[in-house]
């Protein structure tokens, strides 16, 4: 018992220390908006809300003022999540997803909503009607609808059971659809000679799949490569707290897998990305599967679809690793890729000084592979 006491008063030295030096830098240099994050995790991490958002709302400020609205948009989503009623953070973050012309995330677009009603006018009351005059003529009874013709009946009839309709109930238009001019319109397989691509279809299998059901299990372990012919996949991966993350919405044309496929030669152990993608059809799709064997295959016969594969790998890889970052993993694709753009990739030897504590540092660093050490 004595020693969890001392290993309390211990871990509440360290974190008091933390926040005085954290806190003579800032007096400091107060536009030090790295040093103010850390105080702001610091203060969450102690529990201190109220503290951790007044942190977070000035560096959240100062990243708008200029010009990070990315990087504004980010913290003011750690400031919803600390406290969702907070009304200026999410005011913040409506005017931001504005200025940046992106679609706001769910919990913004419900609060617009319930501002828009709360700001909405009072209806003025009904007013009855002045009676009629005796010289006002009886208006006629308006007449009865028209029914529609026969022919608008029947075509009204067959778009409404169309869109009940399974794709897997209409196999016959798939090989209408897939032939080697279809494939030349796919930039993976553009580069194919037209016998190569006459060859694929002999060894690919087109399935159709319902919106909503998964195609990519995160658990299974299938090196396959699937292209979408129709349709739109999302990409998700699991961040840190095991919550679902989209990573992209692969659209007609583009492809996916699981990232072994795509992975350079290792060992299984040592692929940091190994099963961490998963897909699932969002709306009624056709996909194109291309087994390992026949995607190594083609892959000797066309040097341009490795490098696409290697850039994909590349993109992929970046993705997967900032959707773990926490103050990451909540913006949408389209923002975490920007600052994808920006990431300077540094192999680092173990035992290297990456940073030192008190130093005013300028840049952020994210683990994409090995772990770091943090000493005081």
């Amino acid at each position: 018992m004595l020693d969890s006491f001392k290993n309390l008063v211990g871990k509440k030295t360290k974190e008091e220390t933390q926040l005085k030096t954290y806190k003579n830098i800032l007096e400091k240099n107060p536009n030090n908006v790295n040093i103010r994050l850390k105080l702001g995790d610091l203060y969450a991490k102690m529990g201190e809300k109220q503290a951790a958002i007044h942190e977070y709302t000035t560096a959240a400020v100062q990243y708008a003022d200029d010009g990070y609205l990315v990087k504004a948009i980010a913290v003011n989503k750690i400031i919803v999540r600390l406290d969702p009623s907070r009304k200026e953070a999410l005011d913040r973050l409506s005017e931001l997803y504005f200025q940046r012309g992106v679609t706001a995330d769910p919990i913004v677009e419900q609060y617009r909503k319930e501002r828009q009603q709360t700001q909405a006018p009072e209806p003025h009351p009904k007013q009855a009607a002045p009676a009629p005059s005796k010289e006002e003529p009886e208006l006629e009874p308006p007449p009865e609808p028209v029914s529609p013709p026969e022919e608008e009946h029947e075509l009204d009839f067959t778009v409404e059971s169309h869109d009940h309709v399974s794709l897997a109930e209409e196999p016959e238009r798939q090989p209408v659809a897939l032939d080697s001019a279809r494939l030349q319109q796919i930039p993976l397989l553009a580069s194919l000679s037209d016998e190569d691509r006459h060859w694929l279809l002999t060894q690919s299998t087109v399935h159709t799949v319902n919106a909503q059901e998964p195609i990519l299990r995160q658990e299974d372990i299938q090196a396959a490569l699937y292209i979408v012919l129709e349709g739109q996949v999302k990409l998700l991966t699991k961040d840190r707290e095991q919550c679902d993350t989209l990573l992209a919405k692969i659209e007609p044309n583009n492809f996916f897998g699981e990232m072994t496929l795509f992975a350079p030669e290792t060992p299984e152990h040592d692929n940091p990305y190994q099963h961490d993608l998963f897909a699932i059809a969002d709306t009624s799709c056709t996909i194109l599967e291309l087994s390992k064997p026949t995607l190594t295959a083609l892959l000797k016969k066309a040097p341009r679809m490795s490098d696409l594969i290697k850039k994909y790998y590349t993109q992929r890889a970046s993705d997967i690793t900032l959707a773990r970052v926490p103050i990451f993993s909540h913006l949408d694709p389209d923002e975490r890729r920007e600052i994808v753009d920006h990431l300077s990739p540094m192999s680092i030897p173990k035992g290297t000084t990456i940073i030192t504590e008190g130093e005013i540092g300028d840049s952020m660093y994210v683990i994409k592979t090995g772990k770091v050490g943090v000493y005081t």
